[in-house]
């Protein structure tokens, strides 16, 4: 048995503190919010919380718990890994375009597969496919919105 104790947790908590990741979801919160034209009224509406309490959210004075995450990954068409940055381990923005970047590639591989395979006409993992596409090009324009507002 190892007597070494490994911090399965080490990637995140040696990168970012709590307030930079409150502020980084807030900064997700806020761009996909903008790029789906809604205010924040109409966001808290649709949560049914409070406008304050979505400005808290977006300002990152508040962390939203696990149910509104649930509703956001709704909302958004989009996996709460990918809402709360999981697999951010830099804090520079060009790591989040070389992840998105290699997602785009798998995406165009499994459209290659899909289109020689006996599914190629599926209407439904067309869609599918289309709504991943649309999904990489939302996180490119945080990503890249994100990298603007750094350079600033």
């Amino acid at each position: 048995m190892n007597d070494k104790i490994i911090n399965p947790f080490s990637p995140y908590e040696l990168q970012f503190s709590v307030q930079e990741r409150k502020a980084m979801l807030a900064e997700m919160l806020r761009d996909l919010r903008k790029a789906k034209g809604y205010q924040q009224k109409e966001i808290a509406e649709l949560l049914g919380i409070s406008p304050q309490t979505y400005n808290g959210y977006e300002t990152g004075r508040n962390e939203p718990p696990i149910e509104v995450l649930v509703r956001f990954s709704y909302l958004y068409e989009l996996p709460i890994d990918i809402l709360v940055q999981k697999d951010r381990q830099h804090k520079e923005n060009e790591s989040v375009m070389v992840t998105v970047t290699k997602l785009d590639e798998e995406i165009d591989e499994i459209k290659k597969q899909l289109k020689n395979s006996k599914y190629g006409e599926n209407l439904q993992l067309k869609q599918m496919m289309d709504m991943m596409e649309q999904m990489t090009d939302m996180i490119k324009t945080v990503a890249s919105n994100a990298s603007s507002k750094d350079k600033k």
